[in-house]
């Protein structure tokens, strides 16, 4: 027998594979558990730094603006690797679905880094 054909040991058909991954939850991996927690600790520490008023109010801003920027990079990286996943694999749809978000997230991380900078530079301490 040829690979790929129905009686081929080790083998399935895409269509068994999408509906295996459709019936199952998401996989809780490191990489997914990692990259929320530090979107959700820049978040909390970007709104922290926007209610705070005092004279350390800039800097600490600049510091979670960067580090929000920094997630979002990693997040738009995952983003890419999933999408090469994805196409490789035959499903389109994901991988245009995760193209989107990866983009939007490189888009919202050059936003962050660039807040950051500008305050960085208009900051004058005394």
């Amino acid at each position: 027998m040829t690979p790929g054909t129905p009686g081929t040991p080790g083998t399935r058909g895409t269509r068994a594979i999408r509906a295996i991954r459709a019936m199952r939850p998401p996989r809780v991996t490191p990489v997914r558990a990692s990259i929320t927690i530090a979107l959700v600790g820049s978040l909390a520490l970007v709104a922290y730094a926007f209610l705070k008023r005092d004279k350390s109010q800039i800097p600490l801003l600049a510091t979670a603006a960067a580090i929000l920027g920094i997630v979002l990079i990693v997040l738009a990286s995952s983003g890419a690797v999933g999408t090469y996943r994805a196409a490789r694999d035959g499903e389109a749809g994901r991988a245009v679905i995760l193209a989107i978000g990866g983009g939007m997230a490189a888009i919202a991380a050059a936003g962050a880094l660039a807040f950051a900078t500008i305050l960085g530079l208009l900051y004058h301490p005394g």
